[in-house]
């Protein structure tokens, strides 16, 4: 049955219809474009880790990535989606930082640094064997210069052109780096340093992509919920990212567009986003 539900989202199903395939860069939207992350622990499922400051285990997104769509099909064949830095500073600092040693009262490392991330996060680990009291290790971690790509096969598009199944697409993690600084339960200097995070990928889980068409511009939709696991400094982690990816193959505008450019451009935006909303929310 289409999923269409306005005078709007029915054109664009009509054009959707009539589409020649060919290859198009889509341009990130960070205004609708974010993912957020945890750690767990890859044996127990125990969640390890917990935003530095409000907000920074969650960023938004930017960069490109390429899909081929045609009349009955959507394939993604790359990408290159950067995540962006938090409005401040994250521990520990690049590398890892130093060094320090906490106490039985506080056993986060006590100035471990801080530099530019995408995301900051304090790292808990209990005791396996006594969950309830001090804990193992505690800690601070930081995602840097993270990438990653969009792939796929052909995904069979559903709902006349206007949707597609999103958990045949896989992340993959092209670039990027985690630096961390842990402490033992006491407080005593355990780990810090740094490894990179790129070759690592995990297949998408959420399911409903959509797609529209409206004015010469095409929008794609991609709900994320992805689980990527990693090995590092002895930890088996499972890295989790959640949230949704949104790009239009018209490119950003200039820095000071004139204003009959800039207003065209908006009215056309206007309608696309919208549409691909309507047209991929459960009825």
């Amino acid at each position: 049955m289409r999923r269409c539900i306005s005078p709007l989202v029915a054109m664009t199903c009509a054009m959707v219809a009539i589409r020649i395939a060919s290859a198009d860069t889509f341009y990130v939207d960070p205004d609708f474009s974010s993912l957020s992350i945890a750690v767990y622990d890859h044996t127990t499922s125990t969640l390890l880790t917990s935003a530095q400051i409000s907000g920074s285990d969650t960023t938004s997104l930017t960069g490109t990535f390429d899909a081929t769509i045609d009349s009955s099909t959507i394939t993604f064949n790359s990408g290159s989606v950067a995540f962006n830095n938090q409005e401040s500073d994250m521990q520990p600092a690049i590398g890892g930082g130093d060094a320090s040693a906490g106490d039985s009262m506080n056993p986060y490392p006590p100035s471990p640094g801080s530099d530019p991330a995408n995301y900051g996060l304090f790292l808990t680990v209990p005791d396996p064997d006594d969950p309830e009291g001090p804990l193992a290790l505690a800690g601070v971690a930081a995602i840097r210069d993270a990438v990653t790509s969009l792939t796929s096969s052909a995904i069979t598009l559903t709902g006349g052109g206007s949707a597609f199944d999103a958990s045949q697409v896989t992340l993959g993690l092209t670039y990027g780096s985690l630096d961390y600084n842990i402490n033992t339960g006491d407080g005593t200097p355990f780990l810090n340093g740094t490894t990179g995070i790129d070759g690592n990928s995990g297949l998408n889980s959420s399911t409903d992509g959509g797609i529209g068409t409206f004015g010469g511009i095409t929008a794609v939709s991609i709900p994320v919920s992805v689980l990527v696991n990693v090995m590092t400094g002895g930890l088996n982690i499972d890295v989790v990212l959640t949230g949704q990816i949104e790009g239009t193959n018209a490119a950003p505008l200039a820095p000071v567009p004139e204003p009959g450019t800039f207003a065209l451009a908006a009215l056309a935006l206007i309608g696309v986003v919208p549409a691909i909303r309507k047209v991929r929310r459960p009825r």
